[in-house]
Formats: structure tokens, C-alpha cells, sequence
């Protein structure tokens, strides 16, 4: 690609961009989680969960800073996107993954960055364990899959200790806050969450939780790309400004800034030979399908 092509294209997705901040700056009630009551429990005082999608716990104090996240593809993922835990709601955290039947933990931040606190620990240390509440966590093993730390954890309900589901986390801490990851290190990573939750499916089918620090930048720019990656392999059409306004209406500022807007664009050009290549087929041929997307510069970029 010329230098002039990439600066037009870049130019595009600029522009692009700016008009999803325009189309998307409507505002959204968040009456729950702007209520008194629930400030402590907000990491940043506006990423707010809205009144319809949020999740709400089984419990008199319902509130947590999470989202529930639909996918676009016919049998797509569901998702939860929240904040990072505070020390004083992690008992709430695995309240929400164990009430959720969740099986997949994407956390996308380090505890801390820049020596500022992005999250709390929310697990115990390996081969250790904790009580959350009314839920027991025990840390089983740690491993290293390049650039991505997979924590094997297993919980408990103190009244069902009979039964035990084993979590997957996911750590990437290697993506900087506001900016862009690797393209090929997310496909890898969004492959892997992929596999896992598979893995998972028979004792913990229920929606991947992910969160960075605030639960919007990384976290959404994450979800748009394995959104967009099911769409291809789906050999649907995909239009990157229309799934990034669908993920706003279901949480706030859902992807923050033009360099993960950029990203999205970066992962689905990388994935069309990517995928090519690990299947030995398809992605290349919905290349096809990819320009019936309603956006420009979705189509231009890929």
C-alpha cells in the first residue's frame, strides 16, 4: 500500500471516527448507576453502565458497573463489559460471574499502569485460596502462552459446595490504555478466548466477561474486532461504524479513541489472510461480501 493510500485511508477512518462521536453523543439514561448510592461502587465517575443493558445481580443491592454485550452473527456471542474491580466490589465481581455462568475472564490492563491503579487483584495468589462473599476462589496454576497469562481458577458457592466451575483468565496487559495492540497478537488472543470458552461451554456457557481499567476503550475495540472476525468467517458483510454505534447504545464510549477506532480496521485486514492460512480456506473468499458494508471506510481499509 503507497504511503498516499494509507494517508488517505487514514484520513477516512478519522473522519469516520468523529462522525461516530457526533451520532453517538445522545445521552443514554444511566439513572441506577448514577444514583448516590452507587458512586462508590463506579471506578470513574462517567463510564456508567445504561439502565437497559446493565447487569443486575441477584440481590436487594443489584448494582455493579457491567453490561451485557450482544454479538451481530446468527448463533453470535454474548458478552459482559465492565470496569476493572475496586477493592470494594470484587465480592460483586464474582457474585456477577457466578450468577452469569460466565467461564472466560478477559482482563486487558495491568493492576497497575504509569503507577496509578487500573485494578484491584481480584484473584488470590496460585495454589492459594479466597472467599469473595459467599464464594470461594482457589487459584490452581499459572502458565505463560506468549504474551497472554492464563490463570486456572475454581469456584464455589458456600452454599452448593458440591459444585465447582473452572474459570479461565486471561490476562493481556501489553496493550497501552487509549492506544493500539498488535493486530496479529489480538487475533491470537481473541483465537484463544475463543478456545476457552469452548473448553468451557459444558460447566460455564455463559457470556465472556472482559474489562480493561474504565471497561470501554480496550474493552470495546476487543469486542469489535472478535465481533467483526465472526462476521467474516460468517461470510457476512461488516461495517466497522455501524458495530461500534451498536456497541455505544449498549454501553457508553465504547471504544475511546481514533487509534483503537484505526485497530479494528488493522485486525479485519489482517484476519482475511490470517484465518486463510490457519484454515487452509475461506476468509479471502468473503472478501467479496465485505463490500456490501454500508461504510466507506470499512470497506476501503480492508
Amino acid at each position: 500500500m503507497t504511503t498516499s493510500r494509507t494517508a488517505a485511508i487514514d484520513c477516512l477512518i478519522s473522519a469516520e471516527f468523529d462522525e461516530i462521536q457526533k451520532l453517538s453523543a445522545e445521552e443514554i439514561s444511566c439513572s441506577t448507576a448514577a444514583q448516590k448510592c452507587n458512586s462508590n461502587k463506579n471506578r470513574y465517575f462517567d463510564i456508567l453502565p445504561t439502565d437497559q443493558s446493565r447487569v443486575r445481580l441477584r440481590c436487594s443491592q443489584d448494582y455493579i458497573n457491567a453490561s451485557h454485550i450482544t454479538g451481530e452473527t446468527p448463533d453470535c456471542s454474548t458478552y459482559i463489559a465492565c470496569q476493572a474491580p475496586l477493592s470494594t466490589t470484587i465480592d460483586d465481581f464474582w457474585r456477577m460471574i457466578w450468577e452469569q455462568a460466565c467461564g472466560v475472564i478477559v482482563m486487558l490492563t495491568s493492576l497497575r499502569e504509569k503507577n496509578v491503579e487500573k485494578c484491584a487483584q481480584y484473584w488470590p495468589e496460585v495454589n492459594k485460596g479466597a472467599i469473595y462473599g459467599r464464594l470461594l476462589v482457589h487459584h490452581k496454576g499459572v502458565s505463560q502462552h506468549g504474551p497472554f497469562t492464563i490463570r486456572s481458577l475454581v469456584i464455589q458457592h458456600m452454599d452448593q459446595m458440591q459444585v465447582q466451575r473452572n474459570i479461565s483468565h486471561v490476562e493481556f496487559s501489553a496493550w497501552p490504555d487509549k492506544g493500539a495492540a498488535d493486530p496479529t497478537i489480538l487475533i491470537e488472543l481473541i483465537r484463544l478466548v475463543r478456545q476457552l470458552r469452548q473448553a468451557r461451554s459444558n460447566e460455564a456457557n455463559g457470556p465472556v466477561v472482559t474489562h480493561c481499567s474504565a471497561g470501554v476503550g480496550r474493552t470495546g475495540a476487543f469486542l469489535a474486532c472478535d465481533i467483526t472476525l465472526s462476521k467474516l468467517q460468517s461470510g457476512m458483510p461488516i461495517d466497522i461504524r455501524r458495530t461500534v454505534l451498536a456497541l455505544r447504545k449498549q454501553r457508553s464510549k465504547m471504544v475511546m479513541t481514533v487509534e483503537q477506532y484505526a485497530l479494528i480496521h488493522s485486525v479485519a485486514r489482517e484476519a482475511l489472510g490470517y484465518f486463510g492460512r490457519e484454515n487452509g480456506c475461506g476468509m479471502e473468499s468473503n472478501c467479496g461480501t465485505v463490500g456490501v458494508a454500508q461504510s466507506g471506510t470499512s470497506v476501503a481499509t480492508i
